[in-house]
């Protein structure tokens, strides 16, 4: 059986996560080594079972991404804060040393991943949608601004 992950939200119960991916409660419980379902946390990385014949199944193909942020002089943006949207899933991950988010995978193809990324003073901004194809891509995004390094 195939997976994924999905990082807790504020406001997520198992109950509700199990019920949008399709999965049942009990089950991701048992994957994930919760003995309570009470006790779950914001930021906590569940490991999701993709049912077989899902319609979001490997049958069906998979694309799987890199996203790679620079400065406008192509110095890598370490430590960035990124958010994906991708259909079900909920990725925030932050950008290594040399400015690229872990690889992401998504199955199906009418799943266009959205990204953003955090603002200094707060809050969220949108970057783009992504079309994705089977296979794997890297996306690479150039800020308008020089990153100052002391």
């Amino acid at each position: 059986m195939k997976q994924t992950v999905y990082i807790v939200k504020a406001g997520d119960t198992i109950e509700e996560i199990s019920n949008r991916h399709g999965v049942d409660r009990d089950v991701l419980m048992d994957k994930n080594n919760i003995k309570e379902p009470n006790y779950i946390h914001v930021g906590q990385q569940l490991i999701i079972p993709i049912p077989a014949g899902d319609a979001t199944s490997e049958e069906n193909g998979f694309s799987e991404f890199w996203l790679y942020f620079v400065d406008a002089v192509g110095m890598p943006i370490a430590g960035l804060n990124a958010h994906i949207y991708a259909g079900p899933y909920d990725y925030r991950l932050s950008t290594d040393s040399f400015g690229v988010l872990p690889p992401i995978r998504i199955y199906g193809t009418n799943v266009r991943p959205r990204v953003f990324v955090e603002k200094i003073g707060g809050g969220e901004k949108f970057l783009s949608e992504l079309k994705m194809f089977p296979g794997s891509h890297q996306f690479t995004f150039h800020s308008p601004s020089r990153l100052l390094k002391y």
